[in-house]
C-alpha cells in the first residue's frame, strides 16, 4: 500500500453486470484513462471507463507525483534520431499536457496540494557528466529553458540539469475528483470488470448518440464492440 492510496479516499465503483450503451469505452483506470474519460465527458460524450481491479492502484499508485515536460535525458536522443522539428513537437505535446493538468485544477478548484517545484536530472558519477552536458546542449539548441548546476538539493551530489517551474501534486486526490465527475449522467466507471475481447462492428449498429457526435465524420469505420 503506497502513501497515495493509504491517505486518501478509496473509490468503490460497481462492477458492470448489465449491457450499456455509450459513445466511448476506455480500458484502464490509471491517470491516462481517467484523464481521457474526464475530457471526453466534458465534450458531452457518454463514457464508460473499465478497470479490472480498482482505479488508481497499479502504476499510478506508485507515482513520484511530479508533473514535468521531461523525465530523463531524452531530448538529445530525439534530436539526433528524428531532427529538430520532431523534437519540438515532442516538447510541445508534453508542455500542452502539463498546462492541461494545471488548467483542469484551476477551472475546477481541485484541492490536491499542487505546487510548483524544480526538476533536477543529475549524475553522481563523473563519467556520466558528459551525458548531462550533451543533453543541456540539445535543450539549448531547441530553445528549452534549463540550467547546468553542480549545487544539488541535499542529500544529492553531482552534476545536473535544473528545469524550473515544473510541478507536483497529490495524484489520488486529483484523480478522485476526476473520477467522481466522470461517473453519472450516462457515463460510468466500472471496477473489477475485465475486458475479454474487442470486435469491429458495422456503423449501422451505432446508437443515435454516437451518430450525432460523429455527424461530421460519417465515414468513420473504427467502431468497436467490447466483450466483457
Amino acid at each position: 500500500m503506497t502513501f497515495w492510496l493509504d491517505s486518501a479516499e478509496r473509490t468503490e465503483f460497481l462492477s458492470l453486470k448489465d449491457g450499456i450503451e455509450v459513445d466511448v469505452i476506455i480500458i484502464g483506470g490509471g491517470i491516462a484513462g481517467i484523464s481521457t474519460a474526464f475530457m471526453l465527458k466534458q465534450q458531452r460524450y457518454k463514457v464508460a471507463l473499465i478497470e479490472v481491479n480498482c482505479i488508481v492502484r497499479d502504476i499510478t499508485s506508485g507515482t513520484t507525483a511530479k508533473i514535468t515536460f521531461t523525465s530523463s535525458l531524452i531530448y538529445g536522443s530525439i534530436l539526433s534520431k528524428f531532427g529538430k522539428s520532431f523534437a519540438l513537437k515532442f516538447y510541445k505535446a508534453n508542455l500542452d499536457a502539463f498546462n492541461t493538468i494545471k488548467n483542469i485544477l484551476e477551472e475546477n478548484n481541485i484541492d490536491c496540494e499542487y505546487r510548483n517545484s524544480p526538476l533536477y536530472l543529475y549524475a553522481s558519477n563523473e563519467r556520466y557528466f558528459v551525458l548531462i552536458q550533451k543533453e543541456h546542449e540539445s535543450l539549448t539548441e531547441l530553445g528549452i529553458d534549463s540550467e547546468l548546476v553542480d549545487d544539488l538539493p541535499s542529500p544529492h551530489n553531482g552534476f545536473g540539469i535544473c528545469h524550473e517551474n515544473q510541478a507536483e501534486l497529490y495524484p489520488k486526490k486529483y484523480l478522485n475528483f476526476l473520477s467522481h465527475y466522470i461517473d453519472g449522467d450516462g457515463s460510468f466507471i466500472f471496477e473489477k470488470t475485465r475486458v475479454l475481447n474487442v470486435e469491429d462492428i458495422d456503423e449501422t449498429d451505432l446508437n443515435n448518440n454516437i451518430a450525432e457526435n460523429n455527424k461530421n465524420n460519417k465515414n468513420n469505420k473504427n467502431n468497436k464492440k467490447i466483450t466483457l
